[in-house]
């Protein structure tokens, strides 16, 4: 009862100074104060008693492993919605699928909301190549445990109790038309055919159209993804405004053979249109006309709609290349290897605006000329007689990794300019060990220059200058090092060999970086020792 006391207290001497003056405040206190009476009261009670009052103990987790429901989408995708989360590392040993699919069953742990409880279930997808037209049991063994938990005292975990079936039976396939690959180029001569896939379709309608030059840009940034909508239907499937882009057809219709639930692959020779030249840039689309011409969609949520590709049947093969100095292209012939100088360049942005134009001299070589503002998206090559025409998307996916570059100077060389290729043994070194530095000269013909003095520079990870030699190369533009290192007292990190003509103005010939570190080399240790009694001879 003191420490009853004792509390109260407290309370009116708070009160009647005033620092407590919310009555809400007052009300709590109080009921607090009921409550730590009532537990003083309780253990006063068992102290006079002679026993100690016993602990609460903690509740008991029950998991049991149960089988909620399965959603089957009619092809290859079953998810079984658990009342717990499965144990993935034994799945297989569980899940069965009969009779056996054509490929072995994946297994996926995933969640599926679930509409009465509001929440999200564990589930289990598993995916196969199910047979078509015949049933199929999936079957869960008993005893297929809860993943991710361990049985404690307190922790209840119960695998599945009994065997658990689903039957079910795989619908044929969507009938289907589309193209084979992704590639958009064909070579002139030869066949010039197109791969088609088809799948439960009979007759397939192949339309080849001629793009206008005026419509190249545009037509290649609706296959490109640039624009995001046309008149609020996906671009891509609108057959009604791609075909706008293009001149009148040349109808062709394949046969295929059709067999059940089964992926055909036919090839369409791309024709063109009459009075069109034969190489060009074509529109070619693909459909099903099992139910003739009519039943083709136009738009992306017709099952059955038109399959639209750029195609480019053209002799003229592309390297483009964006340096400091601007956008360089160069044109050679596919079929002869060879640089083709009669073509005119033109570079556009995704709005069809022209952004830089040039015209390739004898070396099929042109460098740009910026003509107009915007981003380069796509770049337009046609001979002087319009007999042929290519073009190349300038895109991240269209990049060529250039790694073989990094140690160079300049991008492009004049025939009197020079550059170094410059490399070491490894990219790595400790403190104290001598670094092999080599590097190969050539001018902008690709030839060994005359020799002339060289300065190789070490340069410390800040920028800085640590120290440098003169060296000469050989009458095949060779030059090496072994004599530079770094002493323990110097930091570590990047440092760069840079190879450059003397004096202040210098012009850098190449570089190369290579890292200091204390590091630790992969060791193999071997022990050999011969059987008992083998001597040699």
């Amino acid at each position: 009862m003191q420490g009853k006391n004792i509390v109260w207290g407290a309370l009116v001497a708070l009160l009647a100074t005033g620092t407590i003056a919310s009555t809400a405040v007052a009300f709590r206190l109080n009921s607090r104060l009921k409550e730590l009476e009532s537990a003083q009261k309780k253990q006063i009670a068992c102290l006079e008693a002679g026993s100690v009052p016993t602990p609460t103990k903690p509740s008991t987790e029950h998991h049991e492993m149960k089988v909620e429901r399965v959603v089957y989408d009619g092809q290859n995708r079953l998810e079984i919605v658990l009342s717990e989360k499965p144990d993935m590392e034994v799945v297989a040993s569980y899940v069965t699928a009969e009779p056996r699919p054509k490929t072995p069953l994946a297994f996926t742990s995933d969640e599926c909301w679930d509409d009465e409880l509001e929440t999200y279930r564990p589930s289990l997808v598993v995916r196969g190549d199910f047979l078509h037209r015949t049933n199929t049991t999936l079957r869960i063994r008993r005893g297929f445990p809860v993943g991710g938990l361990t049985p404690a005292t307190n922790v209840v975990v119960t695998a599945l109790a009994k065997d658990f079936s689903y039957v079910f039976k795989r619908a044929d396939l969507e009938p289907q038309v589309g193209f084979a690959d992704d590639g958009r180029y064909l070579p002139p001569t030869g066949s010039r055919s197109l791969a088609v896939t088809s799948v439960n379709v009979g007759k397939i309608a192949a339309d080849i159209r001629a793009v206008p030059p005026a419509n190249i840009v545009s037509m290649l940034a609706l296959e490109e993804g640039v624009y995001d909508k046309i008149r609020k239907v996906y671009y891509y499937e609108d057959d009604s405004f791609v075909t706008d882009l293009s001149s009148a057809a040349a109808e062709h219709t394949l046969v295929s053979p059709n067999r059940l639930n089964t992926e055909e692959r036919l090839y369409l020779s791309v024709v063109p249109p009459t009075g069109v030249s034969s190489n060009g840039i074509f529109l070619v689309s693909v459909g099903n006309v099992d139910k003739g011409r009519d039943a083709i969609g136009e738009v992306w949520w017709d099952r059955n709609r038109w399959r639209h590709r750029v195609v480019c049947v053209t002799d003229l093969g592309l390297s483009v290349r964006r340096t400091a100095k601007g956008l360089h292209v160069w044109t050679t012939s596919l079929t002869q290897g060879t640089p083709v100088a009669d073509v005119n360049v033109a570079v556009y942005s995704s709005a069809n605006i022209l952004v830089a134009r040039g015209h390739a001299d004898a070396h099929g070589w042109c460098t740009c000329e910026t003509v107009g503002a915007g981003e380069p998206f796509a770049v337009v090559v046609s001979k002087d007689d319009g007999s042929d025409r290519s073009f190349l998307a300038i895109r991240p996916s269209m990049n060529v990794e250039e790694s073989v570059w990094t140690s160079r100077g300049d991008d492009y060389l004049a025939d009197d300019a020079c550059t170094a290729f410059a490399w070491t043994e490894r990219g790595i070194y400790r403190h104290e060990e001598k670094m092999f530095f080599q590097a190969i000269l050539r001018n902008g013909r690709g030839i060994a220059p005359d020799p002339f003095p060289v300065e190789l520079q070490l340069l410390k990870p800040s920028g800085d200058l640590y120290a440098h030699k003169t060296l000469a190369p050989d009458a095949c533009g060779a030059v090496s090092d072994a004599t530079f290192a770094v002493p323990a007292d110097q930091p570590s990190g990047e440092w760069t060999f840079r190879l450059k003509t003397p004096g202040e103005k210098g012009v850098t010939l190449g570089a190369r970086a290579v890292r200091i570190e204390e590091f630790a080399p992969p060791q193999i240790r071997v022990k050999v020792a011969p059987a008992s009694g083998v001597a040699p001879v």
